[in-house]
């Protein structure tokens, strides 16, 4: 079998797809060259992580040219709604044979291969892992198998999104494990904070 398989989820930067959170802060023009900076900055850090192989799962499906600038493999997303589109990406890698796979969204500017080598090391003890996000949801998820029961019934993009996440795994019996939590980039306040870091 193979080692590990990491899958970066990212949509083609257009006005209406992307931080939509941050209209009224930013011009539709800012917030995709924004987002094209997360996606380009995410690309970067992860593309050469060791013993690893990097896939881009991309949407809408038609904007494959635009992704191709990145030399990764591409797959396009698939399903309808947040969590099916997750499970049917872990699923699609773990079903070409790898022992083990993470997913990661492109707005973590702190996101590196120290972290997801982390997430994948959990996974010696765990079912599942996740990275938890400073807002209540989580930047990556990771396991051995495919899991659709960790993605059901969940509100996406609230406060306890993780909470709920965690409850499911709990409830389907499966053993979970937190990485390190980390910054997104959803409203003008995350953005202020990560420049002041430094991350952007």
């Amino acid at each position: 079998m193979k080692a590990q398989a990491l899958v970066i989820m990212a949509k083609a930067p257009e006005a209406d797809n992307v931080k939509t959170r941050l209209k009224g802060s930013l011009t539709d023009d800012e917030r995709v060259a924004l987002y094209e900076r997360l996606l380009c900055g995410t690309v970067e850090r992860l593309r050469d992580i060791k013993d690893t192989d990097t896939f881009i799962t991309y949407t809408p499906r038609e904007h494959r040219e635009y992704f191709n600038r990145f030399d990764l493999t591409l797959f396009a997303q698939e399903g309808d709604g947040l969590g099916p589109r997750m499970h049917l990406a872990l699923a699609h890698v773990l079903g070409m044979g790898y022992e083990r796979a993470a997913l990661v969204g492109v707005d973590i500017p702190g996101l590196g291969p120290g972290q997801v080598n982390e997430a994948m090391g959990l996974l010696d003890h765990a079912d599942v892992v996740f990275g938890p996000a400073l807002d209540g949801g989580y930047y990556l998820v990771a396991m051995h198998r495919a899991l659709p029961e960790v993605f059901e019934g969940i509100e996406w993009s609230v406060p306890d999104t993780l909470r709920q996440s965690l409850d499911r795994a709990a409830g389907a019996g499966l053993l979970t494990a937190l990485g390190p939590v980390l910054g997104d980039v959803d409203t003008p306040e995350d953005l202020a904070d990560l420049e002041r870091q430094g991350l952007l």
